[in-house]
């Protein structure tokens, strides 16, 4: 059972993000008609259905974005040799893009992929340990994945929030300190959410099971409701902001809704502009009462199930304290490191620049 589980954690995700590259591959080509003319190496390899199996089996759907981000960056740095600024803003601007569309992936792809698998992996290291810690080569294998895991899922947060910004000429960036706040804000949200997720899970696998989804379709209702991020993304750029959607369109809104309220299990992805304090509010009062709850799971479980685990006050700890941190990280980069001031030009170099 637990090889389909890890099978479907593997190849659901990927299909996941062939689907939303194309999607928006499709985006940039409505948004500009010559695009549809001007396709990139990785446009064309998404078009052949043949390719699609081998791209989903090697988790290649990322990497064909690099090569287009890595081509735009090459051309950027000839024209800026050959001293065309023009140019040069022009491919850093399509460079840019790239990047942003790579980083919304590389979520995706933490916390529909990744996410999951640790707390598989986590759930069954806490239903199977005997009280015996064995310090070999296994334990430190398991350990550098789980943080590597761990680390790479705050990465991925704080990478995109870094290129959303240097993608809006008319804000100004994050700083490097920010990002290492904003770091440490979403890795010890996710820690917190992963080990409150396992141990609840390890005691009351089915229940567990039941309160992740009811969480999810809370979140999708949630995303629903304020759908405009949601339908810019599905909705076809070549017609007008009021157009109605199409069946299609609509289908596409629903089941990229329900994608984000996956992630919104783990962690809070902001889907369009606006202001988020309300919406943090709310969120993270309810991860808090759900890691309140897997702690009281936790502690009031059978006495022989866990008590007479050595890290039984250590995953009590792990689902409260990191979670009051990435709190205190997010408060701290709101007030002191959070970019409010818009620069001087309100025009955006996207909008200067015919790309």
């Amino acid at each position: 059972m637990y090889f389909f589980i890890t099978t479907a954690f593997l190849f659901i995700p990927s299909f996941i993000n062939i689907i939303v590259s194309i999607r928006m591959y499709e985006q940039d080509s409505e948004m500009k008609a010559e695009g549809i003319k001007k396709q990139t190496l990785a446009r064309r390899i998404l078009k052949l259905k043949l390719c699609c199996p081998f791209i989903l089996v090697f988790q290649l759907a990322p990497v064909l974005r690099y090569l287009d981000c890595l081509k735009y960056a090459c051309q950027s740095y000839q024209c800026r040799k050959d001293n065309n600024n023009y140019g040069q803003r022009k491919y850093y601007i399509k460079m840019l893009k790239e990047e942003q569309d790579i980083s919304l992936l590389r979520v995706f792809e933490c916390f529909l992929e990744a996410a999951p698998h640790l707390v598989l992996q986590l759930t069954l290291i806490i239903y199977t340990y005997d009280g015996i810690v064995t310090v070999d080569s296994m334990f430190f294998h398991q350990l550098i994945s789980i943080l590597s895991s761990l680390g790479s899922m705050g990465w991925a947060m704080s990478s995109y929030h870094r290129i959303i910004r240097l993608a809006q000429g008319d804000k100004e960036n994050i700083n490097c300190i920010g990002n290492v706040i904003q770091f440490f804000w979403h890795f010890f949200i996710t820690v917190s959410r992963i080990i409150s997720i396992s141990a609840a899970a390890a005691i009351f696998a089915v229940y567990t099971t039941i309160f992740c989804f009811i969480h999810w379709f809370i979140m999708t209702l949630w995303i629903l409701s304020r759908p405009t991020g949601v339908i810019q993304f599905c909705h076809d750029q070549s017609k007008g902001p009021n157009a109605p959607l199409t069946i299609y369109e609509r289908i596409g809104y629903y089941l990229f809704s329900a994608i984000l309220g996956v992630v919104y299990v783990f962690t809070y992805l902001k889907p369009a502009e606006g202001s988020t304090f309300y919406r943090h509010i709310f969120y993270y009062s309810i991860c808090g009462i759900e890691n309140a709850a897997a702690c009281i799971v936790w502690a009031i479980a059978d006495y022989n199930t866990v008590l007479f685990l050595r890290y039984y006050i250590l995953v009590i700890c792990l689902c409260i304290v990191p979670f009051i941190l990435g709190i205190l990280c997010m408060i701290v980069y709101y007030k002191f490191f959070h970019p409010t001031l818009s620069k001087n030009s309100q025009v955006s170099y996207t909008d200067s620049v015919n790309i």
